[in-house]
Parts: structure tokens; sequence; C-alpha cells
């Protein structure tokens, strides 16, 4: 361990406070005597390196740590064994600690900056590392090669590269997925073009499994009584047979439905009461799965029962906006009334 008494411009400054190992390849040990809230920033070395200075712009490897002194939480350590040093062009837009800590020393130099995070880092810089902007922080940094310009320049270039290339698809991302919602809105305007106002076709008798339904009202209900509980798997049966276009994954669908909860004595929902339409395209990701797939296959016109499952539902969270917690089975009635 070395102390720092002698290290800093005079006896008695924060830096003597704490004791730093300057053992170089291994993380340090730090030892404070009492509480160390530094009130200005220090730049100590440790241990001295051997030939040119790092200066403004240089690429460098180092090795970093950095701790919060107010409750000792390490923020960074690359050190660790899945972690790798740093390289970095001490350019302007590397953060001020890093560079005080490098600039004007050699490689082989163990470094010591100390001070209040908000001026070892400026700004807002200190926010990255989740600190008080008066929390003292110790950061020690390990000074393992400085490059040559024309590594650099390379370094420069590749960074350069690799953000052209982040760019490039980020836009083509943006594109894509703007493409996919003017198709979406193509297929869903196609689908309610034409749509039925309810489901017509030739009516089906049900499974036994099915809750009856009440269309009479605004908003249909379900009545559980005497009906087998939930098997845990999907289950999907006709009340209406349509003989419209059969429904494909990649179709825009129109729709009414009402959905309760397994059991329970009334709807959370409905687009029946709203007298619109619940639009979506099939297996694009807009619906609940079970949703998704009991409509794949059905013809237009056709009304069914579908009895979804948590893991094809809301899932384990729920969804406590509609009252329906995660391990309740989902019941909906849908007349599929378009598709495109």
């Amino acid at each position: 361990m070395l102390s720092l008494a002698a290290c800093g411009e005079e006896s008695g400054t924060p830096q003597s406070a704490i004791n730093v190992s300057d053992v170089a390849g291994k993380a340090p040990e730090v030892k404070y005597d009492g509480d160390f809230t530094p009130s200005k920033v220090e730049v100590s070395e440790l241990k001295a390196g051997k030939g040119p200075k790092a200066k403004a712009d240089d690429l460098v490897s180092v090795h970093v740590w950095l701790q919060n002194s107010y409750d000792e939480a390490v923020k960074i350590d690359t050190y660790q064994k899945d972690a790798e040093p740093l390289e970095m062009v001490l350019s302007e837009d590397i953060q001020e600690g890093f560079r005080k800590a490098v600039i004007g020393h050699s490689a082989g130099a163990v470094t010591l900056v100390t001070g209040p995070a908000n001026e070892v880092f400026p700004g807002t810089g200190y926010l990255v590392f989740g600190v008080g902007d008066e929390d003292g922080l110790v950061l020690r940094a390990e000074i393992l090669e400085i490059k040559s310009t024309e590594e650099r320049d390379a370094y420069l270039k590749k960074q350069k590269d690799e953000q052209a290339a982040a760019e490039k698809k980020q836009k083509e991302s943006e594109e894509a997925q703007a493409k996919a919602l003017e198709d979406s809105e193509k297929l869903i305007a196609a689908a309610e073009k034409n749509a039925l106002p309810k489901a017509k076709g030739r009516p089906v008798r049900k499974a036994d499994w099915a809750p009856k339904v009440d269309f009479s009202t605004d908003v249909p209900t379900m009545d559980f009584s005497g009906k087998p509980k939930p098997t845990g798997k999907l289950q999907v049966t006709e009340l209406i047979k349509g003989k419209g276009k059969t429904v494909k994954a990649g179709d825009g669908v129109a729709v009414k439905y009402v959905g309760q909860v397994w059991g329970g004595d009334a709807p959370f929902d409905s687009s029946y009461s709203r007298g619109d339409n619940l639009t979506f395209v099939v297996g694009a990701g807009q619906m609940i799965k079970g949703f998704d797939a009991a409509v794949v296959g059905k013809t237009v016109g056709t009304r069914i029962i579908v009895q979804i499952p948590p893991a094809q539902g809301y899932g384990e969270n729920g969804n406590e906006a509609a009252g329906i917690k995660g391990t309740d089975t989902i019941v909906f009635a849908v007349d599929i009334v378009g598709a495109s």
C-alpha cells in the first residue's frame, strides 16, 4: 500500500486521507482514514511510467477503477474477469476525469484522480455513474499503452465506419417499420371497407365446454354455469359458420368481440358497446397469441368462442387495468366481419 500523504500539494490535502495500492495488473486496495469528501480535484502519480507522455488526441489503452467514496460502491472495474482495458482517444469528447488521469503520464504509470463527482466529471458527466454531484470519487488509472499515430488513425476510421454502419442499419430499420405500418394500414382499411355488420352464416352447434353467450343485449354476456373448468389449453368453437374469405397469417382482419374472465360475472371489454370494429394484422404481434391463433383458418362471417389460457393471453402478469390476474383464463366471443 502506498500512502499518499506526500503526494498532494501540501500535507493535509484530501488525498492524504486515503491509502491506495499501486500494484500493476490488479484492482487497487483502498483504505480510508474516516470519511473522504474531497473539496477539489487532485491528480497524483502513484507509480511512474517510462517513455513519452500521453497527450491530447493520443490513443491509449488503460485499466480504470472508479469508486464512490461516499458509499464505497465500485462504478468501474476493468480488472474484473470478463472485463477488458478501455481504449480511448484522448479528445475533448472523452470525459474530463479520464483525460486528467492519463494526459501527461507515460505508459506503465499508475495515477489517481480524486474530487467531487461534478468536478471530476463536469457538467452532467457524473450522472452516468449513478453518483451524487458532490459525492467523492476515487479514480485510479493504469496506463498500459500509448499507441502510435497510425494505430490511432486506424482506430478512428474503424469507429467512424462502425458508426456509419449503425446509422445505416437504424435508417433501414426505421424505413422498414414505416413500410410495415403503411402496409398494415392498407390491409386494415381493406378489411374494414366491406366489413359485415355482424356474423352471418350457418348456425353451428358449439362445443360443450363453451359458455352460453347472450347476444340480445348491447354488451353480450357469458354464463359459465355447469361448464367444465379450463383445461389450460387454447380452445376454439364456432357458433356461426360464415362463407367469406378464409383468414390467414398476414391478413388484415376486422372483428367484433366481447371478453370475459372465465367464471366472471361481467365482461372486461367489448367492441359491441362501442359500436366499432377491432382491426389488426394477423401474426404481426398486435394481439395476444391466443386471439391471433383463434381467427386463423376461420372464414369471414363466422362467430367463434375462444378460451385462452394465461400463457397465450396476458401471461403471469395479467392485465391489471382490465382486472385480469396472471392465473385467469379469458374467454372471447368473436364475430369475424372482414378480412383482406
